[in-house]
């Protein structure tokens, strides 16, 4: 299982500098007037997951900011040692577009250890494969609806939708079953 325990975001959007800690919340409520940011955080969540936002990379970082990043911890139960530890995902992005994702690992006795994988695409294909277990598509059509989401289910088309469900059933290779 994997639980939000912290998320900051620097530069990002309208955000200057802002720290959020969850631990100890079962639940949370962010609360705030039209404009405040609220959308902002998630899509800060969404941003640092997926490296997808619904504005390009580009225009995420705050004006006037020569970068912008987004620092996600994650609680995870680890079942193999019994124990846990927190996965710390940190994406940041310049205005012109320069993308760096890193992830290190948190470890129970408070050791952090970076990951072993390198390179943005190998990074990423861990954090949808083996952390969430589910592509950006997935996620933002069953886990976080998102605002405005514009790749609703509903709106893909057959072949995309086949795909999603094919996903969500663990069923990569569907020739093989049929």
């Amino acid at each position: 299982m994997i639980l939000l325990k912290k998320i900051t975001l620097t530069n990002f959007l309208s955000h200057e500098k802002t720290e959020i800690d969850f631990s100890g919340a079962e639940k949370a409520l962010i609360d705030g007037a039209s404009g405040a940011g609220k959308s902002s955080i998630f899509d800060a969540i969404l941003w640092a997951l997926y490296g997808e936002g619904r504005a390009d990379n580009r225009s995420l970082v705050r004006k006037g900011s020569k970068r912008g990043s987004v620092c996600l911890e994650l609680r995870r139960q680890n079942e193999q040692i019994g124990s846990e530890d927190v996965v710390i995902i940190t994406r940041s992005t310049t205005p012109g577009g320069k993308h760096v994702l890193e992830v290190a690992i948190q470890q129970a006795d408070g050791s952090r250890v970076a990951s072993p994988l390198s390179g943005i695409r190998e990074l990423q294909t861990w954090i949808d494969t083996d952390l969430i277990g589910a592509s950006h598509l997935l996620f933002i059509n069953s886990v976080a609806y998102v605002q405005g989401n514009t790749e609703s289910f509903v709106a893909q088309t057959a072949t995309k939708r086949k795909e999603l469900l094919l996903e969500i059933v663990k069923a990569e290779d569907y020739r093989k079953y049929y």
